[in-house]
C-alpha cells in the first residue's frame, strides 16, 4: 500500500512538473494577434500598442495580422479554428463576439464555447453626433427637428453595434431615425464631415479630434455613464430613457482549450501592459478608456452581451442576414 501511494505521489509530482514546464516553455514561437479590421483602424492601433510591449515581455515576436471584413467575424472565425496553444489570439469586440450570433444565420463559431477569454482592455464610448450645420444642438432638439420628416443617420454598416444602438433608441424614443449603412466608419464619417448625412453614431476614439476641431457636434452619449472625454455631454439615460444603455468593449481571446497557465500568463502580462504610463498616455490621447479585469469577468461580460443583443434584434424586428 505504501508503495502504491508512493507511486501515485510521484506520478502527481511528475504531472505538476510537466504542467509547469509546459507553461514555462510558452511561447515557443511568434505569437499572432488577429484584428478584424483594416490597418490604421482604432482596433488595429490598439493591437499594435499591446503587441509591441507583449513581445518584450514574452521574448518572442508578436505579430498583428489584419483580417478585415464581415464585421470582424473573419478574424474571429480563424482564431476559433487555431491550435489552442496561446500562439494565436484575436482582439475581439462586440460586433464579432456578441452581435454576430444574433445577426448572422450561419456562423462558423460559437463565442461562448470556442474561445478562452483573456481579458478586457478597453471600454468603448458610443456617441450620436451631428454635422455642425444640423439644427439640433442637443438630443432634446431632435423631436422638434424631426417634425414631419425622418432623421437620417449613418453607421459603420448594417447589423453593427452602432446600427443596433440607434434602432434601440428609435424604439425607446419614437424618433423617426432612418438608417444609412456604410461599409465602415471611415466613409460614414467622411460623408458626415462633407454634409451628405446629418447624423452619425460613432466611437469616441474616432471622433475626439474632429470635435476638438469644431467639425462635428456631439448630441448625446449612448453609454450607461458619461464619457470622461465628454463629461458635459448627457447620456440617453439622463435624457429621459432610464432603461437605455449601450456599452462597448475590446479584449483579447485565445482558442478554447488553451492551457489555463498560458491564459493566466497572457492575462497578467496584458493587464500590466495596460498600466504602463506610456501605454496609458498613448491610448488615452487617442480617445480610449482603459478597463481591465480577470478572464472570468470578461467571459461573463461577453455572455451577457450576447443575450442582450439577441434580445435587441428580437425586440426591434431586425432581420438577421
Amino acid at each position: 500500500m505504501k508503495f502504491l501511494l508512493s507511486v501515485l505521489a510521484c506520478a502527481g509530482a511528475f504531472l505538476v512538473v510537466a504542467g509547469n514546464c509546459a507553461a514555462q516553455a510558452y511561447p515557443a514561437k511568434p505569437v499572432r494577434i488577429l484584428v478584424g479590421f483594416a490597418a490604421g483602424a482604432s482596433t488595429d492601433q490598439l493591437a499594435r500598442v499591446v503587441a509591441a510591449k507583449l513581445a518584450e515581455s514574452l521574448g518572442q515576436p508578436v505579430i498583428v495580422e489584419n483580417r478585415a471584413g464581415a464585421g470582424g467575424t473573419i478574424a474571429v472565425s480563424e482564431v476559433a479554428k487555431a491550435p489552442p496553444d496561446g500562439h494565436t489570439l484575436v482582439l475581439g469586440e462586440p460586433g464579432g463576439m456578441a452581435v454576430a450570433p444574433a445577426m448572422m444565420k450561419t456562423l462558423s463559431y460559437d463565442p461562448r464555447k470556442d474561445f478562452a477569454p483573456i481579458g478586457q482592455v478597453i471600454s468603448i464610448t458610443f456617441l450620436l453626433v451631428a454635422n455642425p450645420s444640423f439644427p439640433a444642438k442637443k438630443f432634446a432638439d431632435l423631436k422638434g427637428v424631426a417634425a414631419g420628416k425622418t432623421l437620417p443617420y449613418g453607421s459603420a454598416g448594417a447589423g453593427t453595434v452602432q446600427h443596433l444602438a440607434i434602432e434601440m433608441l428609435k424604439k425607446s424614443s419614437g424618433l423617426p431615425f432612418e438608417h444609412i449603412p456604410y461599409k465602415g466608419g471611415a466613409p460614414a464619417l467622411n460623408d458626415l464631415l462633407g454634409g451628405q448625412i446629418p447624423l452619425l453614431v460613432i466611437t469616441a476614439a474616432t471622433i475626439v479630434p474632429h470635435v476638438k476641431a469644431g467639425k462635428v457636434h456631439p448630441l448625446v452619449t449612448l453609454n450607461a455613464s458619461r464619457s470622461k472625454f465628454f463629461p458635459e455631454l448627457p447620456t440617453v439615460r439622463e435624457s429621459g430613457y432610464p432603461d437605455y444603455a449601450v456599452d462597448g468593449w475590446q479584449g483579447f481571446f485565445a482558442p478554447a482549450g488553451t492551457p489555463r497557465e498560458v491564459v493566466a500568463r497572457l492575462a497578467s502580462e496584458i493587464r500590466r501592459i495596460m498600466e504602463l504610463p506610456d501605454v496609458v498616455q498613448t491610448l488615452v490621447n487617442a480617445g480610449n478608456e482603459i478597463v481591465t479585469g480577470t478572464p472570468e469577468a470578461f467571459g461573463q461580460l461577453v455572455r451577457d452581451d450576447i443575450e442582450r443583443w439577441s434580445k435587441v434584434v428580437r425586440d426591434t424586428g431586425i432581420t438577421p442576414n
